[in-house]
């Protein structure tokens, strides 16, 4: 190829970097945070990461709970004397509560991490099944 050419290519390459995607890491340490990525050649600290409040342990979340219904049987005598055999439990679903989670990360789970634009700040989405 010609000069100019070559030169052309040189700064399209230096110009096009092609950006990170979704990488995958591991938790080494809970507290203070760290995760390794690209097998250990880079650890993100609580500096570099945005968590996603699903992975935040002791944050409150509100949940629907149902409960189906169903029988139980049982003997009970009550204060007059009358025996109960069989107790019947209807449908029950506006229950208001709050769950929260203590045991979210931990060591050696996988996360998906996603680079910001300049790929020095991560979001940590979730953990990974593999």
């Amino acid at each position: 190829m010609s000069f100019d050419i070559d030169f052309a290519n040189e700064l399209r390459k230096r110009n096009n970097e092609k950006p990170n995607g979704a990488i995958l890491g591991e938790v080494i340490s809970i507290e203070p945070l760290k995760i390794s990525i690209y097998e250990g050649k880079v650890i993100l600290t609580n500096e570099q990461c945005y968590l996603c409040s699903n992975l935040i342990k002791e944050i409150p979340r509100k949940a629907d709970l149902n409960i189906k219904a169903y029988s139980v049987n049982v003997t009970a005598t009550d204060s007059m004397g009358d025996t109960i055999s069989s107790i019947n439990i209807s449908d029950k679903s506006d229950y208001d509560i709050e769950i929260t989670y203590k045991d979210i990360l931990k060591i050696g789970d996988k996360v998906l991490c996603l680079p910001t634009i300049d790929g020095q700040t991560f979001f940590v989405i979730d953990k990974v099944v593999v």
